[in-house]
């Protein structure tokens, strides 16, 4: 959901990153874009069901506002933390992005 997401808020020229980083007992996963990021005001709120952004309902982008909600809880029921930071490292005034990092437990 989250790298469909960060292909789908990109302009034809968009970035997209993804990074691995393992961190001593823990995987850190990074998915990083310059697409059209999402208000500060409103990064609290993605997370709840049904909630789009604000920049999202005026556009062309369609969806339900229920795939960042999945992916936290199926990320929290694996012990795991999810993050999202905008503008993002890679992102320009016009397009400021977003980055999302999930933190899971690595188990032997």
């Amino acid at each position: 959901n989250i790298i469909g997401n960060a292909v789908k808020y990109v302009a034809d020229n968009g970035q997209v990153e993804i990074r691995l980083v393992d961190i001593e007992d823990k995987l850190e996963i990074s998915i990083c874009d310059n697409g059209i990021g999402i208000p500060q005001n409103e990064i609290e709120k993605i997370f709840e069901d049904f909630y789009r952004a604000s920049n999202v309902k005026i556009s062309k982008y369609e969806g339900a506002g229920l795939g960042l909600s999945a992916v936290k809880q199926i990320v929290e029921k694996h012990s795991g933390e999810i993050k999202v930071k905008s503008p993002s490292g890679i992102g320009t005034n016009e397009n400021p992005g977003t980055c999302f990092t999930i933190i899971l437990p690595l188990k032997n």
